[in-house]
């Protein structure tokens, strides 16, 4: 056990806080869904939103022993269509006339 974040703020370039992860085990591999930040939003002092260029995206962390993560990509892109901030992800199994899909 540790008292060490999973996946530390500022771990990818151009990101602060990471947060509110989804894990997955699949193929040998464990991959790890988060909520990342983008760097460069601040707390709003007037009325309105909390914060300011407030953009979070999805971000793929993998790791063979469940331990120690490196970065993979970035699954969903906040700023295009409208969508400011990408949440929580979450990841299911789902099997379809006898074949599993993650």
């Amino acid at each position: 056990m540790s008292t060490a974040p999973t996946v530390a703020a500022g771990a990818v370039v151009g990101y602060g806080a990471i947060f509110n992860a989804g894990l997955f085990h699949f193929d040998g591999r464990y991959h790890l869904f988060a909520r990342g930040v983008r760097s460069g939003y601040s707390r709003n002092t007037e009325s309105g939103p909390r914060f300011l260029n407030y953009l979070s995206d999805v971000l793929v962390f993998v790791s063979n022993d469940g331990l120690h993560y490196e970065f993979d990509y970035v699954l969903g892109a906040a700023g295009s269509h409208g969508v400011h901030c990408f949440e929580d992800p979450r990841v299911q199994r789902v099997v379809s006339e006898g074949v599993e899909h993650v």
